[in-house]
This record gives structure tokens, C-alpha cells and sequence, in this order.
């Protein structure tokens, strides 16, 4: 948020950096609240934050802490989601009091109090995803939600186009990690590691035949 930056590090351990006061405190991390006994700490997946609170994503949790007493408020086990190991969590603040957190291949919004869980799907029911994860989200000043995966880029929005679906023909494996939206010319980029930089208009269509 604008008072506060949250890193996580490879020591179990969030460092807060307090941008009005100027100073940093380490945050070590609880215990699994879902195993007897608990774990002595976890490695943070994700991070996210509004004004008041941050949520962690762990192997086991979403938890949700205030940011001014550093207090657990609440905590959501994976569990709920999935029975198999988690090899990837994120966790994201969308506005509008939700937070979206990805499953390995899993997306669910909950309330920003952790609470009314619902797994985001095709029109279909089908999951978003068939294979891989979602390396990165990004919600825009339109309501647009931008998954990142292995493959291609799609996109959610909750009025008008709920749902869109962002690949260049024949591609794959490209490995999106970042984006840029051109307001004047009403244009995506796609930065990839595999397929150089791609780009679309504003109706999604491919404007190359191929990358750059």
C-alpha cells in the first residue's frame, strides 16, 4: 500500500519496510495453524496487502494479519482446496474487499476476511486451467483480472467480458512474465522467455504473425 512495502525472504520471515517512518522490522512467520503440533515457521508463497491488513500465502495457509499489530486475524487452510501438495501459492488483494488466491492450477475468491470461498471457472465449469499454473495476476484500473501462465495470457472481468483468452497461434511454452497496456495506441504487450514480446489489440487479436 502507500504507507507500507512487504518482501518476502528466503528465511521464513516477511521484512516490512514502514515508508513513513522510514524503518524496516522482520516479520517471522507463525506455525501451521492446521497441523498438531504446529510447524516452527513457513516459507512464504505470496504476499498481498490493502490499507489495514496483509494476507501470506504459504505451502499450508492464507493468513490475514493487521498491519499495525502484526496480530493473525484470520486463517484459511488449503485443505479446503486440495488434498495434493502445494507447489504454488499466490495470494491477491482485487479491491472491492475480495482477495483472489491461485492453487497450483486453482483459482478461488474469497471475502478479505477469508470467508465464501468460490472457485473461478469457465462458463462451462470447466478450471481455467488445463496444465501448469499461474505464475503471475495483475488486476488493471478496468476491472480486468490478467492471469500470466506458461502458455498464454487470459483475462477475467466481472461486467461486460467475463471471460477472454489471450494466445498466438501455434505457440507454446512461451513463459509470460510481464505485461504493458499502451493507452494511446490501445495495446497489449506480453514479455515472454521463450517467444520474445508479443502484442495484441485492443480486441485481443494477435497484431503480428509472429513474436518480436
Amino acid at each position: 500500500n502507500g504507507d507500507h512495502i512487504f518482501i518476502r525472504t528466503v528465511s521464513k520471515s516477511i521484512l516490512i519496510f514502514d515508508t513513513a517512518q522510514h524503518h524496516f522490522e522482520e516479520f517471522l512467520l507463525p506455525g501451521n495453524q492446521t497441523e498438531e503440533p504446529l510447524l516452527p515457521g513457513e516459507q512464504a508463497m505470496g504476499i498481498a496487502c490493502n490499507a489495514g491488513f496483509f494476507y501470506v500465502s504459504t505451502q499450508h495457509n492464507v493468513s490475514k494479519f493487521s498491519i499495525a499489530d502484526r496480530k493473525l486475524i484470520a486463517n484459511y487452510s488449503l485443505r479446503n482446496i486440495t488434498a495434493q501438495p502445494v507447489e504454488a501459492c499466490g495470494v491477491y488483494y482485487i479491491g472491492n474487499k475480495r482477495i483472489i488466491i491461485t492453487v497450483n492450477d486453482q483459482l478461488i475468491e474469497l471475502d478479505d476476511d477469508l470467508n465464501n470461498p468460490r472457485l473461478l471457472t469457465t462458463f462451462s465449469g470447466q478450471p481455467l486451467l488445463v496444465t501448469g499454473r499461474v505464475e503471475q495476476l495483475y488486476r488493471d484500473a478496468f476491472e480486468r483480472i490478467w492471469l500470466l501462465t506458461n502458455d498464454d495470457i487470459k483475462r477475467i472481468q466481472d461486467k461486460e467480458i467475463p471471460f477472454s483468452y489471450l494466445k498466438y497461434p501455434g505457440t507454446n511454452g512461451n513463459f509470460v512474465r510481464c505485461l504493458y497496456f499502451d493507452e494511446q495506441s490501445q495495446q497489449l504487450l506480453a514479455g515472454c522467455i521463450n517467444s520474445g514480446i508479443q502484442a495484441y489489440d485492443s480486441s485481443s487479436n494477435p497484431l503480428l504473425h509472429g513474436q518480436l
